[in-house]
């Protein structure tokens, strides 16, 4: 189930358990290996307020090894650059393939 609710003019994040079981299932875009971890993107969808992540449509497969270094590299943008992979192409081709089905 697929849930965005509004509060006063803020959309909330979108919350979908099956979608995050669907990435889990997807080979880690940095090292290809699997079970995956869903890693919730913040570049370019900062998320205010104590405790918020964003939503689950901005979440992405890493291994537990790359998702513990991302968290203790701790800028997001340069790791992902770093690594070579762009986590906001793995979201358009995913967007694009559930409103393609």
């Amino acid at each position: 189930m697929t849930l965005s609710l509004t509060k006063g003019f803020a959309a909330l994040p979108i919350r979908d358990n099956n979608l995050l079981k669907q990435i889990r299932r997807e080979p880690c875009l940095i090292c290809g290996t699997t079970p995956c971890d869903a890693h919730h993107l913040r570049i370019d969808f900062e998320t205010k307020g104590m405790g918020l992540r964003p939503g689950d449509d901005h979440a992405v497969p890493l291994c537990r090894t790359h998702h513990e270094d991302l968290h203790r590299y701790g800028n997001e943008r340069l790791y992902w650059a770093m690594q070579g992979v762009d986590p906001m192409k793995y979201l358009e081709e995913r967007d694009g393939q559930s409103k393609g089905s």
